[in-house]
């Protein structure tokens, strides 16, 4: 008498596997995580710029209608230096309405400094 096969999945019906769907997978996920650890370590050792002392020096004469768009500009370019960047604007021969407007100025955005002619050629030397 011979032995009955049993009624269960064979092996090799379990282990049937798709070599080149298996090979895409796991190229994909080891890329995922190369991906993914070098995003984390960017972050981690992301380095600040550094900052480059500096004083900009805007001249500013008369009745200073333009000051505002020269300030602003000086704004974009101290952002692009640091944060500790100061903008100096100087009185070379501002009437009254333009020192107002400076003064204004100084008041409405930080790190803005007026200054005479004197005052500016002692910090110079």
């Amino acid at each position: 008498m011979t032995p009955l096969p049993s009624p269960g999945i064979h092996w090799c019906e379990v282990m049937t596997v798709d070599w080149m769907g298996n090979g895409v997978l796991a190229f994909l996920a080891a890329v995922g995580i190369a991906a993914l650890v070098w995003l984390v370590t960017g972050v981690l050792l992301r380095r600040r710029p550094p900052e480059v002392p500096a004083v900009l020096v805007l001249p500013a004469c008369g009745g200073a209608e333009a000051l505002e768009g020269w300030v602003r500009a000086l704004l974009e370019v101290r952002a692009q230096l640091g944060r500790s960047a100061e903008i100096a604007v100087v009185d070379c021969g501002l009437t009254a309405e333009g020192a107002r407007r400076v003064q204004l100025l100084a008041q409405r955005f930080d790190k803005i400094m007026v200054l005479d002619r004197g005052e500016l050629d002692r910090i110079i030397e």
